[in-house]
């Protein structure tokens, strides 16, 4: 495997796979795909039936169907890009759907995540005239591809990344239960899930980001184009009027057992990090958000962060 930078990562069922980069000394971009067998831990370089995409870095890409590989924008040497390619996973090849609607501004190092089984969300990037935009986009992956509407969020990032995190919540519902004689009111539980959209670093246009946001959208439901959102919770509300942002603390502060207060610990400012939901380890049926590694104006860092 050549050695490059701004590479995407992607998780197909048991393999992982590798899609295009830069070569740091040179500039050269790729667009080849390695596969990585995690049982064996060996790379292949697959071999592409058909056409391909463009070379290029720093795109978005996400497993889509459980057996391709969805890719959005990125930069190669025609400058920035705002294609979509899907690569199937199970036959080598790559197709370039045509969606509905109008396509968003072309950019690189956006971040982007399966916000539902067939809405690819996108969030910031860098655009063609060195911009480091705010908006979200959704990209519907259905039967028919239709983009969503653009929506601002005063929150401009590039080089960062963004996670969905499952919350599950319980909802109380009356329920009635018809005895002989009597009618009886209890309360029954339900379970309900949603996604946290979490931000984390990046650079903003004018320095290099440490925090960590959450993106909260509005209202009920949208319809893009003729296909309304309605599979989760937080698809089914609407962008059109913002997306609200809400500070976190990137760590929780703790007891050091003598009375007294740890000190914080929280993440250095870094962008070109890697972040991903794991399960717990010590509570595996939970999912926690473990950032790794990046850059910042000092030094490129090593360290691995737990947010939960």
């Amino acid at each position: 495997c050549t050695a490059r930078s701004g590479a995407a990562l992607v998780t197909v069922g048991d393999k992982v796979y590798l899609f295009g980069g830069q070569e740091p000394n040179t500039g050269v971009c790729f667009n080849d795909v390695l596969e990585l067998d995690t049982d064996t831990w060996i790379w292949t370089q697959l071999q592409i039936i058909g056409p391909r995409p463009p070379a290029r870095h720093s795109c978005v890409a996400a497993s889509f169907k459980d057996h391709c590989m969805v890719v959005y924008g990125g930069a190669g040497v025609q400058g920035a890009l705002s294609d979509v390619w899907v690569f199937n996973c199970r036959d080598k090849s790559w197709s370039s759907p045509r969606a509905k609607g109008q396509p968003p501004a072309a950019r690189e190092t956006a971040a982007g995540v399966m916000a539902d089984r067939d809405v690819l969300l996108i969030h910031g990037g860098r655009s063609a005239d060195g911009k480091v935009r705010d908006d979200v986009i959704q990209l519907h992956m259905g039967d028919d591809w239709c983009w969503g509407s653009s929506s601002r969020t005063r929150l401009s990032r590039c080089a960062h990344t963004l996670v969905a995190l499952p919350v599950t919540h319980q909802q109380q519902q009356p329920a009635q239960q018809q005895g002989v004689t009597t009618l009886v009111t209890t309360q029954q539980h339900t379970q309900q899930q949603h996604h946290q959209l979490l931000v984390f670093g990046g650079f903003s246009g004018n320095t290099v980001e440490g925090s960590l946001w959450a993106l909260q959208q509005r209202h009920q439901q949208t319809v893009f184009g003729s296909i309304p959102i309605t599979d989760c919770p937080w698809a089914a509300q609407s962008l059109h009027d913002g997306v609200d942002l809400q500070t976190l603390m990137a760590a929780k502060c703790g007891s050091n057992g003598g009375g007294g207060s740890k000190k914080q610990d929280c993440p250095d400012p870094r962008f070109a990090h890697a972040a991903a939901c794991l399960p717990d380890p010590q509570h595996p049926s939970n999912l926690v958000v473990v950032v790794v590694g990046g850059v910042n104006p000092l030094e490129d860092l090593m360290d691995v962060y737990i947010w939960q």
